[in-house]
């Protein structure tokens, strides 16, 4: 070490390196400058010896030079500027005036040092030994904190005995409370999991309780393995797979499958995980804290950033709103998309009853039934047969979403239900506003919604749904069949559900509609009805909308 008068030492300014300090705020900046016009500059400016650049004392050094002060300077040798730069982000963690998400900004940075030291390491290392972790590590400040809370308390002359040992005892289950979370959010797990004829990949403390709660859903599946790791695996892990996709964290089981996730998500683990685990563990916060401010570092404006960097907002609710808005913006996206559909399988219409329906469509071909059978008490059976189809002709995770009146909704719920490869997930509103009422005189009701009872087969990974569908007031179109639906509320239905690209089958056509909000949704779609006129009218309406299409 060695200290001169700032007059006779020129030092040097790095942007780069004083862009890696979080500024003090105008508080603590007028405190420092009271305490330095006070006492003088007690600390030493750290400088990089080899260059003269400094690296720690900016603030200091600013106030020092306004009021004509002395300092004094400690020189330290680097081999390289990155080097300077870890040294720099690691003195940040032991500010204990930063916030959360500054703590993870810095700890980013250090991210892509750490990894490629890792990636240099692997192949040598198969643990991470608890002696590796640095000095400024959560443990070491943990125990800080723990004692001089515990030192305050027993140190109080005012209170007596068994004052402080009840308050040194709460505040010891409180630090208890605090360890073991941060424990058990250090050991979140990347698991692989599988059924009879899905794979699923996802993200738990303890997935075999995971398992246990899904089973509920998928009885055949088991886990297959697990290994350390958070969100980003899972991430990277879901757009490297997504040709297999079948929706959300889940995939189609295909031969050698298991075996290529396994190994991706192993790799992924053993190259990112010891870096995020030691940058966490230095930064003070919590690996899935560094996973969502690094999401929030690439999808966030810098309005939202200096807020976090200030506390006045957190980062659990700026991702959770982030997470929804990119959710919303890349479904959009998808919508979006220009899918390209072969003629020969945008559209089949046939004549067929229900109850052969099976026999004229291949196994787990659709992604989506979305129908409107007849309400009368006479045609209840239907119900029966629908999901028997829906059974044989839905993909894992595909959906059949089932329109139908109030009047023997016990009995067509029951006749829905009786499938044991189908697993009702939910109930939603088609709300029929304006002029559209329905008089069940029988009931003295007058009727402005239906239900549509959703069913999956399997289980649902898919998007969000919001549960009430609207069709436009006054859209009550029966012009094509007495028990038509409206082109809007179909419509509706389908953004909500459909890709461009999927496959929606409606066994029971009537007029058409379903066909023509597929259509516009650029769907492939398949048509069954016993009456040919419907078949004809539905034809008719789709040549319309051709036309339509072709000079709009």
């Amino acid at each position: 070490m060695s200290e001169r008068n700032h007059l006779e030492f020129e030092i040097s300014i790095d942007p780069e390196f004083e862009k890696l300090i979080p500024p003090p705020t105008e508080q603590e900046f007028a405190g420092l400058e009271a305490a330095i016009l006070r006492d003088g500059c007690t600390d030493p400016l750290i400088v990089w010896k080899e260059h003269g650049i400094l690296l720690d004392g900016h603030n200091r050094k600013k106030i020092c030079d306004q009021f004509d002060m002395s300092y004094k300077t400690r020189e330290l040798t680097f081999d390289s500027r990155n080097d300077v730069k870890r040294w720099i982000i690691e003195r940040q963690f032991g500010r204990r005036n930063l916030t959360p998400f500054q703590r993870a900004e810095l700890a980013l940075l250090l991210k892509p040092m750490l990894a490629e030291e890792a990636k240099k390491r692997q192949g040598t290392r198969t643990d991470l030994q608890k002696d590796n972790i640095p000095m400024n590590s959560w443990e070491c400040s943990f125990d800080a904190r723990k004692k001089k809370k515990l030192a305050e308390i027993w140190s109080d002359p005012t209170s007596s005995f068994d004052t402080k040992r009840y308050m040194a005892d709460t505040a010891s289950q409180q630090f208890g409370r605090e360890y073991a979370r941060h424990q058990r959010e250090l050991a979140s797990q990347v698991y692989i999991a599988a059924s009879d004829s899905k794979i699923k990949v996802g993200i738990s403390y303890e997935p075999l309780e995971r398992i246990k709660e899904l089973s509920t859903s998928e009885p055949s599946i088991h886990l297959i393995t697990s290994f350390p790791g958070n969100r980003s695996i899972e991430s990277a892990t879901i757009k490297h797979f997504s040709e297999f996709s079948a929706g959300g964290e889940w995939f189609i089981l295909k031969d050698g499958l298991i075996d290529a996730i396994c190994e991706f998500v192993k790799r992924e683990s053993d190259r990112q995980n010891e870096s995020s685990f030691l940058i966490a563990k230095q930064a003070n916060v919590s690996q899935d804290t560094i996973a969502k401010a690094e999401f929030i570092s690439c999808h966030a404006d810098e309005a939202i950033k200096e807020k976090l960097r200030k506390g006045d907002t957190s980062i659990n609710a700026e991702y959770r709103r982030l997470k929804k808005e990119t959710s919303r913006s890349e479904k959009a996206e998808r919508k979006a998309a220009p899918i390209a559909i072969p003629d020969d399988e945008k559209m089949r219409l046939e004549i067929c009853d229900i109850a052969e329906a099976a026999s004229r469509m291949e196994p787990e071909n659709i992604d989506f039934i979305i129908t409107d059978p007849p309400y009368p008490e006479k045609y209840l059976p239907v119900f029966g047969k629908l999901a028997d189809f829906a059974a044989h002709a839905l993909k894992p995770g595909g959906s059949l979403i089932c329109m139908s009146g109030q009047s023997y909704l016990p009995e067509v719920f029951r006749l829905l239900n009786q499938n044991p490869e189908l697993r009702y997930h939910w109930a939603l509103a088609y709300l029929t506003p304006g002029g559209q009422a329905t008089q069940l005189w029988e009931r003295r009701v007058n009727t402005f919604w239906k239900p549509l009872l959703w069913f999956v087969k399997g289980d649902y990974s898919a998007d969000w749904i919001g549960d009430v569908v609207k069709s436009a007031p006054n859209d009550n179109d029966k012009n094509h069949h007495h028990w038509g639906q409206s082109v809007s509320g179909m419509r509706d239905l389908l953004d909500r559900f459909v890709l461009p690209g999927k496959t929606v089958c409606d066994p029971f056509l009537g007029g058409g509609t379903t066909a023509i909000a597929a259509r516009q949704c650029n769907c492939r779609f398949v048509g069954f009805d016993i009456d040919e006129k419907c078949l004809e009218t539905t034809r008719q309406r789709l040549a319309e909308l051709a036309t339509e299409e072709n000079h709009g």
